[in-house]
């Protein structure tokens, strides 16, 4: 899932997400369907711990599959995987949510947009707030703020 997504999010209306990742690329998914009105349930994560919450919702470790969801939830949700790795990456935890039964399983691969600048750079800070002038509506500078923070 990366470049035009509007027929993604059309097909993601009404179902529940979990996405696999809540690190950088998790998040900025998070971000794009929660923008989209796209229900995420929870977030899995082996970077986590008991009764961690992003944006109030519960970022539980893999392991925690099997006791999550019944067989016919595991058919119905939609894992995302959402992480800054390789493919083989992907792969593993492809095949790890497969063996577990799930049925769809997409893999997001982030948009690096802000990777090779520091957020610390004033210089940097400054383009980036300054492009909000060249939004013409609201809205837009509103969606674009919600993606400049999750990645800076």
């Amino acid at each position: 899932m990366n470049g035009d997504s509007s027929d993604l999010i059309e097909s993601l209306s009404g179902k529940a997400v979990v996405i696999y990742g809540n690190g950088r690329a998790g998040k900025q998914l998070y971000q794009i369907l929660k923008n989209n009105h796209i229900y995420v349930k929870f977030f899995f994560d082996k970077n986590t711990f008991e009764g961690k919450m992003y944006d109030n919702i519960p970022v539980i470790p893999p392991k925690q599959l099997e006791e999550k969801f019944t067989k016919a939830e595991k058919e119905e949700i939609t894992i995302i995987i959402a992480l800054a790795g390789t493919k083989n990456d992907y792969a593993q935890i492809e095949n790890l949510l497969t063996e577990s039964g799930f049925k769809s399983i997409l893999r997001y691969f982030p948009v690096r947009i802000f990777e090779n600048y520091s957020a610390s750079d004033k210089n940097v800070q400054q383009k980036i707030t300054k492009v909000k002038e060249f939004f013409s509506d609201r809205e837009s500078a509103v969606i674009y703020n919600k993606y400049i923070s999750a990645f800076m």
